[in-house]
């Protein structure tokens, strides 16, 4: 099993961003997975709108997930991956 790098996890996620999400456009809002757990300053940004995540909160296709200095978070994708921030 190859180890992956928490950098190359990270860029791996946030390049999620494939479409753009506003509310008059004409893509679907799918939602891609939840946050398990959120401590510190965690927030989702799409076509210039930030929304903070808390533990339960959904996030979807095209987000750009953040997380500020001494912040983490746990992530669960619908396909069951995990992945750490």
């Amino acid at each position: 099993m190859k180890k992956i790098t928490p950098l190359v996890l990270a860029c791996s996620v946030l390049s999620v961003s494939v479409t753009t999400f506003t509310p008059t456009s004409s893509y679907a809002v799918e939602k891609v997975g939840i946050v398990l757990t959120a401590k510190g300053n965690v927030n989702a940004s799409q076509g210039g709108k930030i929304r903070n995540l808390k533990r339960r909160s959904s996030f979807y296709l095209g987000d750009v997930i953040k997380t500020a200095a001494n912040s983490f978070t746990q992530i669960r994708f619908l396909d069951g991956t995990l992945v750490s921030l």
